[in-house]
């Protein structure tokens, strides 16, 4: 099934140094064994695939340990993966999977219609995925091999569904072991298994020698936990790491010049955006966050921080899908405009400059981390020096993981009690609308029972995500959806900054090594053909 007629440019870069890497023409003897050190910028939560919520150290491991049934390719095909065909019913109402044979968990556990039914049951009750439940209804075993997906209604984005993060199979026997401690013993499918972990130090995996693609050719990788990005860079370096993934954009440059390593670049659908939190007073205003949206100067702070090595945001969904809503005319830099606007609302300068109104002044902090992502501290910084340009009054929080995650994850209550008004953070938009927009928008779905970390609630635009989901005719869809953006353009819910495009380095003694697909979190694919000559 074809999700988008698009084409990806997949960018891989050779640079070569003398005596370092062998040219066209000299090949070089494919080996086994030797275990791949692959750093991780922070200790990840507990590696259960469905208990994953917006972590991704977590799922950059996950996607190495745990499998779908299908699979989103590079050019956003649906292709098999545990399943090998399928056929939706003419009513679209529920969905048979013929399963591959031979296929073991890594625990010995066989892949089987019971497993796929016992991770459903699961899939079903985990809060976070609420979603789940608009469409999920029911599993029937046909035979060992085969079984039946049965939905409450008809829901079109079903087949990508089942190429999402929280649908990846898990063992049965695990499941029932070790219940929601099974983070911390995962057993998938995968190439990779299980075998320690030393919490702050590393995580060590090794290969899966039934694997049903065939025996992987390293021995195992070492996921190093290294938060500190200058380490890691000399970590790597020094050739203490053999990957180096999300360099800092501003070392690429330098990093491809030396000709010692080889560089891989690939678009990505993760935006990194500032969330604004509608609960608070005022930004609960859409006039006030449009004029904070035109006081901000996104296409100069992008390019001075990251230059071209990232896509200025000018929509709200996946930038590399068609139907995505674009909006430069929209989303433009614009103060005296945004000064207009807060004076219309009835905003006028104190004595020191900051906005007042009521006897109040126009204040708030925006979180942030520092290194989790991209420039994110030095981007909130611009921000909120474009702010104070326009009389708002912003004070930075720069907080740790932990305290990010926490807020990331309060519930409404908290989120109206609190002085933050905006976070600074990234979201996987996945590979459709319906995955960005009603995880990211809907009103059901704000923390905790969802990621829709601005708290954004219209109704108008509720109803028409769940019209799009049971629409089967393309073009009417996408009409539907494009109602849907012009709302988000319209309420500004979010700030969006930047597009990904996902790079990282290797030495040249790694061959076989790739991007995983632009619907999954972007990282290294460590796969079964991966090998090293060193």
């Amino acid at each position: 099934m074809r999700i988008a007629k698009l084409f990806i440019c997949l960018a891989i870069t050779v640079f070569v140094c003398a005596g370092v890497l062998s040219l066209p023409g000299q090949a070089v003897a494919q080996k086994e064994g030797g275990m791949l050190i692959y750093p991780l910028t922070a200790e990840p939560r507990p590696i259960d695939t469905q208990h994953q919520f917006g972590d991704k150290n977590c799922d950059i491991v996950c996607q190495h340990v745990y499998e779908n049934l299908v699979w989103v390719d590079k050019d956003f095909n649906i292709v098999p993966w545990l399943a090998t065909s399928w056929k939706m019913a003419p009513d679209y109402k529920s969905c048979v999977f013929h399963l591959r044979k031979g296929v073991k968990f890594h625990d010995g556990t066989p892949f089987d219609a019971k497993a796929v039914a016992a991770n459903f049951k699961r899939i079903a009750g985990v809060k976070a995925w609420k979603f789940v439940g608009a469409w999920f209804d029911s599993t029937e075993i046909i035979d060992d091999y085969t079984i039946r997906i049965n939905l409450k209604q008809v829901y079109t984005p079903f087949l990508t569904e089942m190429a999402q993060l929280y649908t990846r199979m898990i063992s049965p026997l695990a499941l029932e072991k070790y219940g929601l401690n099974l983070g911390n013993n995962p057993s998938g499918t995968g190439p990779w298994k299980f075998s320690k972990w030393e919490p702050g130090d590393k995580l060590v995996f090794t290969r899966n020698s039934e694997y049903w693609q065939g025996k992987p050719r390293l021995d195992g990788i070492i996921f190093k936990i290294t938060p500190d990005r200058t380490s890691r860079m000399m970590a790597f370096e020094s050739r203490s790491f053999d990957i180096l993934d999300q360099p800092q954009y501003m070392d690429i440059a330098r990093m491809e010049k030396k000709g010692k390593y080889v560089s891989y670049t690939q678009p990505s659908s993760e935006l990194f955006h500032l969330a604004l939190n509608t609960l608070k007073k005022p930004l609960d205003q859409k006039e006030l966050r449009t004029a904070i949206m035109h006081a901000v100067n996104r296409p100069a702070i992008v390019k001075s921080l990251l230059g071209e090595n990232v896509i200025v945001a000018y929509s709200f969904g996946p930038v590399l899908l068609p139907e995505n809503l674009t909006k430069k005319d929209v989303l433009s830099y614009h103060p005296e405009k945004a000064k207009q606007i807060l004076a219309n609302l009835g905003w006028k300068p104190g004595q020191d400059g900051i906005l007042m109104k009521d006897g109040k002044r126009l204040e708030f902090s925006l979180m942030t981390p520092f290194g989790r992502y991209p420039m994110d501290k030095q981007i909130s910084e611009a921000v909120q020096a474009n702010l104070k340009a326009i009389g708002i009054d912003v004070k930075l929080e720069v907080v740790e993981a932990a305290a990010f995650i926490n807020w990331v994850m309060s519930d409404v209550e908290q989120r109206k009690k609190t002085r933050v008004g905006m976070i600074a953070l990234t979201r996987p938009l996945g590979a459709t609308l319906e995955f960005a927009f009603i995880q990211h928008y809907h009103s059901d779905y704000r923390p905790k029972k969802g990621f829709n970390v601005s708290c954004f609630a219209n109704k108008e635009f509720d109803n028409l995500m769940e019209r799009a989901r049971v629409i089967t005719d393309e073009t009417e869809r996408t009409s539907v959806y494009t109602k849907a953006q012009e709302i988000l353009f319209d309420h500004m819910p979010v700030l969006p900054i930047y597009y990904y495009r996902s790079y990282f380095f290797t030495w040249p003694h790694v061959h076989e090594i790739s991007h995983f697909p632009p619907a999954y979190t972007p990282a290294p694919n460590v796969s079964h053909e991966t090998w090293m000559d060193k």
